[in-house]
């Protein structure tokens, strides 16, 4: 299976240009039962597959990839291969997707928890909701878990360790992604772990038509800035349902706050900086199955010559775009500056590094936030109005994916 990935898609998941020039030959594409990983877990027809390129600069980060309702690991490898090959080590785990989507479970419900119960007992194991049965061993939590001690165990020269951490994930050196049901999954991951991105593909589609809102679980506050989030969907999606539905999960997530929506059919990297980005490619097919899988699946993903359609989309999702500063460079960078200081009205904080990839927070001097309006003048450049705020010393916290600086301010 590994040779004939090798062959057939090295041209197209060629990561060179991008701060990257291994050699795709090399990656190395392997399938785990999670079985073998786990023996309390049942034997399995589909498997995990896992992503690794002996020859690439390592960006010890780990993508770990979610498949959508009833689909496995093996229809999606073009996007995991290229992620491997820009130094990721990539996993498209094979998890308990089988029974149902949660908008079939939870579409119509007069319980405003249900999809987030739904997506937490598939995630955990635990005994949340009774539209799902997953125990904690075939959990997902419990599934990345035991596939990353495989791994390791198994490779210990290829790095698989460093995302654990006293026996446990290390989510701070995560990128979670899923299509569809996994997209969903991906997000509520992020409301209590800290990984460093989200990319939600034809996800999530989470909508109450009883409520006639976005689920409850989309504004709660998560564990990752806004600017963590990356959402790319098919504007003729029909299994996604109405595309305002879709844009009001994005917009309670926060990711609005980087821009409008970007058409990436006639708008070229870096898509304006958006976080929100769309095809309107309309393809033939059964039950719109093809236009719900375009921006992804394997069989879809590719034009009439070969070549991926979204291989520029891909790496910008990732943080990996020729057009965008890499994390070493932003790392080298003062975060901000701000003028004047003493203020006893407007703020104006210049940051270094873009403000769509960071937050922005001003607090007493007790640690408490405060709630203040941002003007958002262009990419770097933020104005705030402190008029309001009484005489005394505070704080703003600038923070990105890999620093955090904060400095004093004093109102007059």
């Amino acid at each position: 299976m590994t040779i004939y990935l090798l062959m057939m898609f090295t041209a197209m998941v060629n990561c060179s240009g991008y701060s990257q020039n291994c050699d795709p030959a090399s990656l190395l594409v392997r399938e785990v039962r999670a079985k073998d990983t786990d023996p309390n877990i049942q034997w399995e027809l589909f498997r995990h597959f896992t992503y690794f390129n002996p020859s690439c600069s390592s960006r010890n980060t780990l993508l770990v990839h979610l498949p959508g309702t009833s689909d496995e690991p093996e229809s999606t490898t073009l996007f995991p291969s290229l992620a491997a090959n820009c130094g990721f080590h990539v996993i498209n785990l094979k998890y308990p997707n089988n029974n149902g989507s949660a908008y079939g479970a939870c579409g119509s419900s007069t319980d405003s928890d249900c999809y987030l119960n739904f997506r937490k007992e598939i995630l955990e194991g635990i005994d949340y909701s009774g539209d799902v049965a997953v125990d904690q061993t075939n959990s997902i939590f419990n599934r990345m878990l035991k596939l990353l001690e495989y791994m390791s165990a198994n490779y210990p020269d290829e790095g698989w360790e460093q995302y654990l951490i006293n026996s446990e994930i290390d989510w701070s050196k995560i990128i979670m992604s899923g299509h569809s049901q996994g997209g969903g999954h991906a997000a509520v991951i992020a409301i209590d772990h800290p990984i460093k991105r989200i990319l939600m593909f034809a996800s999530p589609n989470d909508y109450s038509d009883f409520f006639g809102v976005a689920a409850d679980w989309t504004n709660l506050q998560a564990a990752v800035p806004d600017s963590a989030y990356y959402g790319f969907i098919n504007y003729y999606d029909q299994i996604l349902g109405n595309t305002l539905w879709q844009y009001s999960t994005w917009a309670n997530l926060g990711i609005s706050n980087f821009g409008d929506t970007v058409n990436v059919d006639e708008v070229s990297a870096p898509y304006n900086q958006s976080h929100q980005l769309y095809t309107k490619i309309d393809l033939p097919g059964p039950l719109g199955v093809a236009d719900h899988s375009v921006m992804l699946l394997d069989n879809y993903t590719t034009d009439n010559n070969g070549q991926l359609l979204y291989k520029e989309v891909w790496l910008y999702m990732l943080g990996v775009s020729q057009h965008q500063l890499s994390v070493q460079e932003f790392a080298n960078k003062s975060l901000f500056s701000l003028y004047p200081n003493p203020v006893n009205g407007i703020i104006t904080i210049e940051t270094n590094v873009p403000y769509q990839y960071g937050e922005l927070k001003i607090f007493s001097v007790t640690g408490k936030e405060l709630e203040v309006t941002y003007d958002l003048i262009n990419p770097q450049l933020v104005r705030v109005d402190l008029s309001r705020f009484k005489e005394g010393v505070y704080f703003i916290r600038y923070s990105t994916e890999n620093q955090i600086q904060t400095k004093p301010i004093i109102v007059n």
